[in-house]
């Protein structure tokens, strides 16, 4: 075994404890072992850092400003009372609403953006409607996955491969070019959510102040730092 390899595995294993345990920060892990790598000689400095300069990362960077700037300036209150009067406090019909309003959020900018702008949306929600917040939040993560696969900008995996697709001189993939197969998965999945996959344990407890936090980081982990605004 040469000296790059029993270190590269050495790293390996750091980061997967690290990530395990989560003793840090995921985003200061991940700095650190690409630092870490550099320092020991066995990834080029140019090659660590070039990452930061693709026009991949400064889109998602974007996408993710203006998450920010929405949930800074109280959307997200807007948006949670427009939906309570019209939903009712029907969980089905909140559902509906719910799901609706994720997907189409979620086909223009980052599908994990779009989850951590719709929690603390969902969970007041459910405090004024008065029923149990894990009847809204399924079918929240999985509205905003598949919608993500409508268009380009709609997960960083599309961003990531249509700036691989450049590097190979390649056409690189259309605004809407995965439409032809999201919608219809979109769709079906929305459907489905709403007639047999709504039966979701009522009495769940979901700590809200927890999953916030959770919300907050993912956005933090592609990128940047966001806080979020409760709905009042």
């Amino acid at each position: 075994m040469t000296y790059e390899i029993a270190v590269l595995f050495a790293f390996v294993l750091i980061a997967l404890v690290l990530f395990a345990t989560e003793w840090l920060e995921s985003d200061v892990t991940a700095l650190g072992l690409v630092i870490g790598m550099v320092l020991t000689g066995i990834l080029p400095a140019e090659k660590a850092f070039a990452g930061f300069g693709s026009d991949t990362v400064i889109m998602i960077l974007g996408l993710l400003i203006m998450t920010a700037a929405l949930m800074r300036t109280g959307v997200m209150d807007l948006v949670g009372r427009w939906i309570v009067p019209h939903a009712g406090d029907s969980a089905r019909r909140l559902q509906t609403v719910v799901m609706t309003g994720a997907a189409g959020l979620s086909a223009f900018m980052s599908n994990t953006a779009a989850t951590a702008f719709f929690v603390p949306i969902t969970f007041g929600i459910a405090r004024r409607a008065k029923i149990s917040p894990a009847k809204l939040l399924m079918p929240l993560a999985f509205a905003t996955i598949l919608a993500g696969t409508i268009t380009l900008i709609g997960t960083s995996t599309n961003l990531v491969v249509s700036g691989l697709l450049t590097q190979y001189k390649l056409a690189p993939m259309g605004m809407f070019e995965l439409a032809p197969v999201g919608i219809p998965i979109t769709l079906a999945g929305l459907v489905y959510m709403m007639t047999y996959g709504n039966d979701h344990p009522a009495g769940l407890a979901v700590d809200r102040e927890l999953l916030v936090h959770h919300s907050a980081r993912a956005i933090l982990h592609h990128g940047l730092r966001s806080g979020s605004v409760p709905l009042r």
